[in-house]
């Protein structure tokens, strides 16, 4: 379960960043364009496109979290590194579109980690609430002090 929940988050945090550069992005195309049209929109409704090699989470970084949890002399296939990233790409994208409709229904424009760990409960994955609540104590403990 810890390895799965490594996954997750590690994905759910590559999804954020992916989010935030491409707010910021949008921020400063609208900044360089002085067009205000944009104000008080809503998050919109995103329908799931199929998984490119964008959307999934870098193959070395799964191999190393798939590598930890298994016994030193063990070795991975390409084509289960592979399914094992389409699967936590997929789980992700899934957790994440339950928070955005989370935050398009009370118009807000940005995910928090809170939207997230209410999305893992609401779609009956419990289990992994509690330890990832759990890893968001943690890490805002841990970078509150300047340790990461």
């Amino acid at each position: 379960m810890c390895f799965c929940l490594n996954l997750v988050v590690l994905q759910l945090a590559n999804q954020l960043e992916i989010n935030e550069s491409q707010r910021n992005k949008d921020n400063d195309d609208n900044n360089n364009n002085n067009n205000n049209n944009n104000i008080g929109v809503e998050i919109q409704q995103q329908n799931l496109p199929p998984t490119t090699d964008d959307n999934l989470l870098p193959i070395t970084k799964l191999t190393k979290i798939m590598e930890r949890a298994l016994p030193q002399d063990a070795q991975i296939s390409d084509d289960a590194k592979e399914s094992m990233q389409l699967c936590v790409s997929e789980f992700a994208r899934i957790i994440m579109s339950e928070a955005n409709k989370r935050c398009k229904i009370e118009r807000r424009m940005i995910v928090n980690s809170e939207d997230l760990i209410r999305a893992v409960k609401m779609l009956k994955f419990e289990h992994y609430a509690k330890p990832l609540f759990n890893f968001y104590q943690n890490y805002r403990s841990g970078s509150s002090s300047g340790q990461r």
